[in-house]
């Protein structure tokens, strides 16, 4: 049944899976496989007083499912709750300290404190555990940005680019960097890649930004009609044609 659960979970079907774990409760109500999963589904849904509660049921009943005391950290972060998540944490690291899920956490916790050191500790324990953690990376990046360590930012990416040579987050991710570091001839090679890999609407959209902040209107245009050619409707489309238009006309 808990594998049931999970395939619920992972498939996002939240509604389905609180009637399933209701369904279970009503046999026994000290399943603590399904107050975990409960929570989980509250969780998503952003009920999270509710998820807490769940969670604390989940806990109580199995002391040592480390993923529960992730979770509820994980919920109590969003909650600004900061304190109890970094104790629920710290007790799921100690239950499990060869899971990067909990470091992970823990680094978004200290992130939004504006802890950045502690924070970049605690992800790189993330990453020595799974180089491949998405989250992980999405924090590092994330907090050398704000620290405005491009060059350094930079760096990471190519790095887990090097593990995931075609993963499209990290595409997105490369792309915002080189932007922020007004690389935009850079950025526009990596989003016709993107293109070519037929990662969707979305990449075009890059690209025009890409060429508009190079100052190359007529092929910003050019692309701004691709992306009305695939949706005339295109809010987005029309209105950036209507800006590039009045800025190449104001430079000429």
């Amino acid at each position: 049944m808990a594998e049931e659960l999970w395939t619920l979970y992972e498939s996002k079907n939240y509604d389905e899976l609180l009637t399933k774990v209701d369904r279970i409760l009503l046999k026994n109500s000290r399943t603590a496989y399904a107050w975990y999963y409960n929570g989980e589904a509250l969780h998503k849904m952003s009920r999270y007083k509710d998820a807490v509660s769940s969670l604390e049921i989940a806990i109580e009943l199995d002391p040592k499912n480390y993923k529960a005391h992730i979770s509820i950290g994980e919920v109590l972060r969003k909650m600004e709750r900061y304190d109890e998540a970094l104790d629920a944490v710290n007790k799921a690291i100690e239950l499990k300290p060869t899971d990067e899920w909990g470091y992970g956490v823990k680094s978004k916790i200290f992130y939004d404190l504006e802890r950045y050191d502690e924070a970049l500790v605690e992800v790189n324990k993330a990453l020595e555990i799974d180089p491949t953690d998405l989250t992980g990376w999405s924090v590092k990046i994330d907090i050398l940005n704000d620290l405005k360590q491009h060059d350094e930012a930079l760096a990471n990416i190519n790095k887990f680019l090097e593990i995931k040579p075609k993963n499209e987050w990290a595409f997105v991710i490369k792309t915002d960097i080189l932007r922020r570091m007004k690389h935009y001839s850079e950025a526009l090679i990596l989003a016709n890649k993107a293109i070519e890999l037929d990662y969707g609407l979305n990449w075009l959209k890059i690209k025009t930004y890409n060429l508009w902040n190079m100052k190359l209107y007529d092929e910003a245009l050019t692309t701004i009609k691709e992306i009305l050619e695939l949706n005339p409707i295109d809010i987005w489309g029309l209105k950036n044609k209507t800006a590039i238009e009045s800025e190449q006309t104001r430079h000429k």
